[in-house]
């Protein structure tokens, strides 16, 4: 087993744990692929669903059909999607790393640290 085939095992087993545990679902179908998070936005008005290989989609339909809205790169894996405070939040790993990063709409995306670093008031 290679490095790459050993990291997407690990990162889709903790993505079906978290899924499993932390997240809201959204059944779209009869049977949803199970390495794929799912979460519905009342805020944004949207579905989304994030993959392992780094691909978020969204959904206007409640699921009927999807498309990509954003590609976060293939050697990483959307591990968690929830809605902060009207942004939709989405923690990604890569490696032994995670990080969250925070959209308003699902196709521009920001660091928390970065929103933070934004809201301080100079001395």
């Amino acid at each position: 087993m290679n490095r790459r085939v050993f990291i997407k095992s690990t990162l889709t087993s903790a993505l079906l744990g978290a899924a499993a545990i932390t997240l809201p679902f959204l059944r779209g179908s009869a049977s949803p692929d199970p390495s794929r998070l799912y979460l519905k936005s009342p805020t944004l008005g949207r579905s989304f669903q994030g993959t392992v290989d780094g691909r978020l989609y969204e959904s206007l339909d409640g699921g009927r059909s999807w498309r990509q809205a954003f590609n976060f790169g293939s050697q990483v894996a959307v591990l968690a999607l929830v809605e902060r405070q009207g942004s939709l939040a989405a923690t990604l790993g890569i490696d032994a790393y995670t990080f969250t990063l925070t959209s308003p709409d699902g196709y521009t995306w920001s660091s928390l640290a970065q929103a933070v670093t934004d809201e301080r008031v100079p001395a």
